[in-house]
């Protein structure tokens, strides 16, 4: 299992990436705090900033709360995504809420993240194709889609597409479980749903061929537990049997 755990690694890396502050390293320079060999002999490079002086020691506190911060909200945010999955999977294990109807239903809740990325890969091929001039520069964005129709037109049905997932997700859980405990399981669907196709992603692309048999079999265990965790998720029909026995049963007994 430790294996997979490049995938925190990577959502880190993106995460840290957008957050301010963030500078790209300047060719020919060395990342700073890091140690280098020079002349045979080691030499630490020290945090500098954009101009080339040190670090201020107040510079150095606001670069240590900086880091803090974004570690307790990453820690937060696998915390949350852990319990919504925890959560959901103990109403899936049951026969009082429904949880996913069917297949569709739970492919209908993985396309709001599903849709974005194919959208923007399709839209990618469809520029490629085109042989749009990449260095060509807009005013605005709506400018750049009025240029190219075709990539505005992918990228049309890709918001359509994700809308889609994002209403059809919500009605279907209020549809099955009312209005408050509806909406309470919409937003745990797309926190369940998002770190089961994480899991799955890193699966899928640690994959190696050079791998060796008890490598390969740890990887088709851990799609098995995968698709059996999922599976738990759909229990539309268990739950609809259970509430057509409970008004069969309360029917009789008014009859009698």
């Amino acid at each position: 299992m430790g294996r997979y755990t490049w995938i925190v690694g990577l959502c880190l890396a993106v995460l840290s990436w957008a957050m301010p502050g963030h500078a790209k390293a300047e060719p020919g320079r060395d990342r700073a705090g890091t140690v280098t060999v020079q002349d045979g002999r080691p030499s630490l490079n020290r945090p500098k900033t954009a101009n080339g002086r040190p670090l201020t020691a107040e510079q150095k506190r606001a670069n240590q709360a900086e880091n803090e911060a974004f570690l307790l909200m990453v820690s937060l945010a696998f915390i949350g995504l852990a319990s919504c999955t925890l959560i959901l999977f103990v109403l899936g294990c049951g026969s009082r809420v429904v949880v996913f109807a069917d297949a569709a239903d739970a492919f209908r809740s993985a396309c709001i993240f599903i849709a974005p990325v194919v959208s923007c890969f399709v839209a990618l091929g469809v520029a490629w194709v085109f042989s749009l001039d990449p260095d060509r520069t807009y005013a605005s964005v709506w400018t750049a889609l009025k240029a190219n129709p075709a990539v505005a037109f992918v990228l049309a049905v890709g918001v359509l597409w994700w809308a889609w997932a994002i209403i059809g997700t919500v009605v279907s859980s209020i549809q099955h479980n009312g209005l408050v405990v509806g909406l309470m399981v919409a937003i745990l669907k797309i926190g369940a749903v998002f770190s089961l196709l994480l899991i799955w992603y890193g699966i899928v692309m640690n994959y190696d061929r050079t791998d060796s048999i008890e490598e390969t079999t740890s990887k088709i265990f851990l799609f098995g537990i995968l698709a059996w965790f999922g599976s738990k998720f759909l229990n539309g029909e268990r739950v609809s049997y259970r509430r057509q026995t409970r008004e069969d049963h309360s029917q009789s007994l008014v009859e009698a």
